[in-house]
């Protein structure tokens, strides 16, 4: 793809920022501090933005004039972006954090929607491109590769079906199937520190079904929550923590960021891949993907 083509706009409007981190200059790592409007239902002038979605990235600015981005985000960051129909917003999900703005005009939304369906058929084909490459690579230097297995950080997992496994997969992670157990274990879950003294991680009982994931108390087993696995966008390693805590990984939903931690890297490994295919069959029966 040319530069000219890379840097395309695919749609440009002004938006309402609901849940978006304070303004930093870009390309520089993004702060954990977030702009909340007080009143999520009434824009107000200093939190509508210039947003731009490019083919490469997504970006806002203070006005439609972009002399200097207040928040960019890469593409190959970006995991997903959904538009909320019912109730007019856009949320963008990427490897750190959500983005939520809300539409000011119907007729914008349609533009946005059809944007982004545009950039995440070519985000798809520019990562198939990259895995056929990458596939390439490893046939003709598979001894190298494997030499250097130990001293190469853990790469993006990515869950790909086995043509001849087809119909045991979808049986095992179809939704529409009477529910049943795919996976079950213990697992620390970050949690917000109400008491001073509080943990910051809680180890809980969790199962993956084909429909929920389910957290029960360790001691007394009772269900404290369970996650709708509709709701899930993507599964990815969690952000950069102490050495001891590098199994953790973060559960994306459409409206919440779960962090959780399992004992081992090859735990963690099998909880992606399982909770990633979970997605990728839900994307199959919705054409999604």
């Amino acid at each position: 793809m040319s530069l000219d083509k890379e840097h395309e706009v695919l749609v440009s409007s002004y938006l309402t920022g609901l849940h978006i981190p304070a303004a930093h200059h870009p390309h520089s790592p993004p702060t954990p501090k977030l702009i909340f409007p007080r009143k999520l239902n009434l824009p107000h002038k200093k939190h509508v933005l210039w947003c731009v979605l490019r083919r490469n990235q997504f970006s806002y600015y203070k006005d439609e004039q972009e002399r200097e981005a207040l928040y960019v985000v890469p593409g190959d960051m970006i995991l997903n972006l959904k538009v909320q129909k019912e109730d007019g917003t856009l949320s963008l999900y990427s490897t750190d954090t959500t983005l939520t703005f809300r539409f000011l005009e119907h007729t914008t939304q349609e533009k946005w929607v059809k944007a982004i369906d545009e950039f995440m058929r070519c985000k798809r084909e520019s990562e198939e491109a990259g895995s056929d490459s990458d596939d390439e690579k490893i046939s003709m230097d598979d001894k190298d590769i494997c030499e250097n297995e130990e001293d190469r950080r853990r790469s993006e997992i990515t869950v790909e079906e086995s043509p001849g496994h087809d119909e045991e997969f979808y049986t095992t992670f179809d939704p529409s199937t009477k529910e049943h157990c795919i996976k079950k274990g213990t697992i620390s879950v970050r949690v917000k520190r109400v008491r001073f003294n509080r943990k910051k991680w809680k180890l809980f009982r969790v199962e993956l079904t084909n429909r929920w994931f389910k957290l029960y108390s360790l001691k007394s087993g009772a269900l404290k929550r369970q996650i709708d696995l509709n709701k899930v966008v993507d599964c990815v390693e969690g952000p950069s923590l102490p050495s001891e805590l590098d199994t953790a990984f973060v559960l994306i939903t459409l409206n919440e960021r779960v962090q959780l931690r399992p004992d081992t890297e090859q735990e963690m490994v099998d909880w992606i891949i399982s909770l990633k295919s979970t997605i990728l069959v839900r994307e199959k029966l919705t054409g999604t993907h």
